[in-house]
């Protein structure tokens, strides 16, 4: 969830996909070079802006809350350990001090290593929340403005490492394609064969008569 991808697997952008890397710097995806020229006037770079902080707040909200579970959590081993000693140098005597040390290290690195495996657990579950909760934000705004445009954001299995901003109208003529599956692709071909044979029928009449 906060580990973000190589900067070389990040894939770029291409005539039909605009990518939008995150930066650390930001703590958020950069915009910065988008122009309205990509998607020919069809979102402004407000609009951008707005999804991608929509898109990016609630990982910014784990993130935090895991820094603090983090903080709290290491903290608590090193006040642990002080105890330790301080324990062992007022109440323990010096022949069985290194047996006592050698136990209360023991329960320190169990606890410490408990600790580790609860904020990886709790990682983990931040990170596939966001990611739902991503796609949520992304399919509302695609939804209500940009499916209606031709655009299409998609939130990649990658996440929060980029975003994508699919293009799904011509580029030459500005209409908007439509995909269709391959029994829909077949249904339309035959009902066009159909009409032009009816077509023919229709023109042949004539002569005949």
């Amino acid at each position: 969830m906060f580990v973000y991808e190589d900067s070389a697997k990040i894939p770029t952008t291409s005539s039909r996909t605009i990518i939008f890397p995150h930066s650390e710097m930001i703590d958020g995806f950069d915009s910065s070079y988008y122009s309205q020229i990509l998607t020919n006037g069809r979102a402004s770079p407000e609009e951008i802006e707005k999804v991608l902080e929509d898109a990016n707040r609630n990982r910014v909200k784990f993130k935090t809350k895991f820094k603090v579970l983090a903080c709290s959590f290491f903290l608590l081993v090193v006040l642990l350990s002080i105890a330790l000693v301080l324990i062992l140098e007022w109440y323990v005597s010096d022949q069985f001090f290194i047996w006592y040390l050698s136990g209360g290290i023991a329960v320190i690195f169990l606890v410490f290593t408990f600790g580790f495996y609860i904020l990886f657990k709790y990682q983990s579950r931040c990170s596939i929340r966001c990611k739902k909760a991503a796609k949520s934000v992304i399919e509302n705004h695609n939804e209500e403005t940009f499916r209606k445009r031709g655009l299409r954001w998609v939130v990649p299995e990658a996440f929060p490492a980029w975003m994508e901003l699919w293009k799904e109208y011509d580029e030459e003529d500005g209409t908007q394609h439509i995909f269709f599956a391959p029994q829909k692709i077949q249904s339309l071909l035959m009902s066009k064969r159909n009409s032009d044979s009816h077509n023919q029928q229709n023109l042949q009449k004539p002569l005949l008569s």
